[in-house]
């Protein structure tokens, strides 16, 4: 999740000011693994939705539904920002997991949860 007041520490504002600024980023992995990025905006909805309309019990998965790979998300900040980036690659730790997101069709079907 990304969004005013996010934690400075997350990639979205990590790449980007590092960007910005001309300092080179950390990029784990060949840059191909892929996340989800979802604006706080749309998660807000989707807690309020699932208030509005409750449903005792029930676990929403919210996100975008998307997946970005990295790659393309260095690429995107880069033609944002009109600047080149500069990085050095790092393996990924041993025993770190890929996550695997997707939208829950829960999540979809409830009225004004989904994102």
């Amino acid at each position: 999740m990304y969004g005013p007041r996010g934690r400075p520490d997350m990639a979205p504002f990590k790449f980007m000011d590092s960007i910005y600024r001309g300092i080179p980023i950390q990029q784990f992995g060949d840059g191909s693994s892929q996340r989800d990025y979802t604006y706080v905006d749309d998660i807000v909805k989707g807690v309020i939705g699932a208030i509005d309309k409750p449903r005792p019990y029930e676990i929403y998965n919210l996100a975008r539904g998307e997946t970005i790979q990295l790659t393309e998300f260095i690429k995107l900040i880069e033609d944002l920002l009109g600047k080149k980036s500069y990085y050095r690659k790092k393996r990924f730790s041993k025993g770190r997991r890929t996550p695997h997101l997707r939208r829950h069709p829960k999540s979809q079907r409830t009225p004004r949860v989904h994102t």
